[in-house]
């Protein structure tokens, strides 16, 4: 539940992000969703760690490198996903972003708990 409150969170920063920037600053979609990533992932993983997974202290290299990879392979899978549907559909910017997120955190969720934070995880357990 927590790691669902803290995706809707980062999911919120995102959503409000790619708008502004789309919309007000008249930014291309791609750099958007780009700049609005990166900010809800850096949110999403401090957030988790500490809220979510119950990790104390300084992060780890693995831990970190751990994440990056995800975020890394999350972004890809953004990528993919609003390319592929502002491409093929007619759908509106924010069902696309929101298409992208439930893949992304289908994905993201289940490398967190069993291989980010799977340390912090057993101690909980």
């Amino acid at each position: 539940m927590r790691f669902l409150c803290v995706g809707g969170s980062a999911a919120g920063i995102y959503f409000a992000i790619v708008h502004t920037l789309t919309i007000w600053v008249k930014l291309p979609v791609m750099l958007s969703i780009s700049v609005g990533y990166i900010c809800s992932v850096v949110f999403h993983f401090l957030v988790n760690r500490r809220y979510t997974f119950g990790q104390k202290g300084n992060w780890s290299v693995t831990e970190l490198l751990r994440y990056m990879t995800v975020a890394v392979l999350n972004y890809v899978l953004t990528v993919v996903v609003v390319s592929l549907l502002t491409q093929n559909t007619t759908i509106g910017l924010n069902l696309v972003v929101a298409c992208a997120i439930l893949t992304t955190t289908s994905f993201g969720f289940l490398a967190s708990r069993y291989w980010i934070f799977r340390s912090s995880r057993s101690c909980h357990e």
